[in-house]
């Protein structure tokens, strides 16, 4: 039993890719729970309320408030820092068939009849209620 333990350690120490595999699996072990902690802090959020409505795809609106705020976010004014514009009373905006449903409150996701962007996005996220079919 000597020489078998003997001749295991010689081998071990003799053979760097033994090491390097023994020192990668004690790596993984010891890195796995961090990476995942680190990976849970910096995806996204999920909504489980987003629905595509793909008979809304392309579909016209027009603005019928005053001005009506836009955001990067489906999460609107609940996310600090998303405004990205706004858009006046009567603009005519397109449904990319995105919606998100929060309570009573449909949020849309828009983007402008005209061909141009909404900040320096092509698309917006806009309160329903502040849109109305296009005449």
């Amino acid at each position: 039993m000597a020489a078998f333990t003997r001749s295991t350690s010689t081998r071990f120490q003799s053979d760097p890719w033994l090491k390097r595999g023994l020192a990668g699996v004690v790596s993984l072990v010891v890195l796995s729970p961090m990476v995942g902690a680190f990976a849970q802090l910096t995806a996204p959020p999920s909504h489980d309320d987003l629905r595509e409505y793909q008979g809304e795809v392309g579909s016209c609106r027009r603005v019928n408030a005053a001005e009506v705020l836009v955001y990067s976010t489906s999460d609107l004014e609940r996310a600090p820092g998303t405004q990205i514009g706004a858009l006046t009373g009567g603009t005519y905006v397109h449904l990319t068939g995105i919606v998100r449903q929060v309570g009573n409150d449909k949020i849309v996701q828009v983007y402008r009849a005209d061909g141009g962007r909404l900040s320096n996005q092509p698309v917006g996220w806009v309160a329903a209620n502040r849109l109305a079919p296009c005449p």
